[in-house]
């Protein structure tokens, strides 16, 4: 007697909130001569790190990242008029993500921006939730496969081979800042 085969593919799924948000922050000047885009940066820099302690946001960590300074001969970009110098502080923050929303608020209104949110979840919630998304798939599997094989009057006897993908998709918020 020739066996039968089910074959059936199934998805488990699971949701958790973001323990943190990492905010990329940048304090941008635009000067003729280096030494004074540079200055305007590092003030700019100062203004927003002095506003965030003043506004008494929790924030987890607030550090400096990089310098950067466009040379004028580089101008890729219309901001910039011929023979001027960019220069730009980056600093990073991370928060809970109920205090972004008014962190990046706070950074606006010193003229600094935010061009990335990252959320995350720590490394042992991540194993949990993927050690439960693949009970949820195999559970799937196993209601898919009984349902098959009682409508051809079979029996599954147990699990030859299984095969395991795990896909963990990133989440993408953006924090949409309303201005009066």
């Amino acid at each position: 007697m020739a066996e039968s085969t089910i074959t059936v593919e199934a998805t488990g799924h699971v949701e958790t909130a973001p323990k943190s948000v990492q905010l990329t922050i940048e304090a941008t000047a635009i000067a003729d001569e280096t030494g004074t885009a540079r200055d305007e940066a590092l003030e700019k820099a100062v203004r927003i790190r002095e506003k965030i302690y003043d506004a008494s946001i929790d924030i987890y960590h607030l550090e400096a990242e990089k310098s950067i300074l466009t040379d004028p001969a580089d101008t890729y970009t219309s901001s910039i008029e011929e023979g001027q110098y960019r220069a730009m502080e980056q600093l990073s923050a991370r928060c809970s993500p109920d205090e972004a929303s008014t962190l990046v608020d706070v950074i606006s209104e010193v003229d600094g921006t935010v061009p990335t949110a990252k959320f995350s979840v720590p490394d042992e919630k991540r194993r949990e939730l993927t050690t439960q998304a693949v009970s949820n798939a195999m559970t799937e599997a196993r209601a898919i496969a009984e349902s098959i094989a009682h409508s051809e009057n079979l029996n599954i006897s147990r699990s030859h081979r299984v095969s395991l993908s795990v896909c963990l998709e990133k989440m993408c918020t953006q924090l949409q800042q309303t201005t009066n």
